[in-house]
C-alpha cells in the first residue's frame, strides 16, 4: 500500500505505511529469515527512494546501510546512498562507498557519483577516467558524462579535447537516446 501512495507523490502516506509495515514485519508470517530481511530490504529502499525525493539525504544514507547490511549491495537503488553522501558534500565518504558499492556488484550510477566527488575534491583526472566509464555505458547518466568531461576540458582550456568528446558520443545529439536537456 506504501509503493500505491508513493506512486501517487502522497509521500507522507507513503512514509507512514512503510514505517507501519517495518513495526508489523515480526507479526508477518515468512518461509525463514532471508524472505523477511529481502522484505525489509525492498521497504528500506523505498523509503530511502521517498527520502531522495525529499532531499533528506542524512535519512536515505540511514536506509540504504540497513538494506546493504541485509541485503548486500546488487539492489536497483544501491547508488542512492553515493548520491546522497555527494549532496551532504562528504566527498571522500562518498568516493570510498560508491568504490565499494561497484566492486560488490553494485550499478555504473555509483561510479557516476564517485566521478563527481573525485571533481569537487580536485582530482580531475580520476574524475574524467569514471565519467568517460559512464559516457560510454550510454546508460543513465551517460549524456551528462560526457557533457561534464567537456566542460572539464574547457575549463582546463583544451578545445581539442572539448570538441573530441563532443563528437565521440553520437546520442549527444539524438533525443531518442539522450533526454532532451541532455542534447547538445
Amino acid at each position: 500500500a506504501g509503493y500505491v501512495w508513493f506512486r501517487k507523490e502522497h509521500y507522507d502516506n507513503a512514509e507512514k505505511l512503510y514505517k507501519r509495515a517495518i513495526a508489523h514485519i515480526s507479526n508477518a508470517h515468512f518461509l525463514d529469515a532471508e524472505d523477511r530481511d529481502s522484505a525489509l530490504v525492498e521497504i528500506y529502499d523505498q523509503l530511502a527512494d521517498l527520502y531522495n525525493i525529499n532531499k533528506q539525504y542524512e535519512k536515505v544514507v540511514f536506509y540504504q546501510k540497513a538494506a546493504d547490511f541485509l541485503g548486500g549491495y546488487s539492489r536497483p537503488l544501491n547508488y542512492l546512498k553515493c548520491l546522497s553522501l555527494f549532496n551532504l558534500r562528504l566527498y571522500d565518504t562518498a568516493i570510498a562507498d560508491c568504490t565499494k558499492q561497484f566492486e560488490l556488484g553494485g550499478k555504473l550510477e555509483n561510479i557516476f557519483w564517485r566521478a563527481r566527488a573525485y571533481e569537487a575534491t580536485g582530482q580531475i583526472d580520476k574524475a574524467l577516467k569514471d565519467y568517460r566509464l559512464v559516457a560510454e555505458s550510454e546508460g543513465l547518466y551517460s549524456a551528462f558524462s560526457a557533457m561534464q568531461m567537456s566542460v572539464i576540458y574547457g575549463n582546463k582550456k583544451d578545445m581539442q579535447k572539448q570538441l573530441a568528446v563532443l563528437n565521440t558520443y553520437a546520442f549527444l545529439y539524438d533525443e531518442s537516446k539522450s533526454n532532451k536537456k541532455d542534447v547538445a
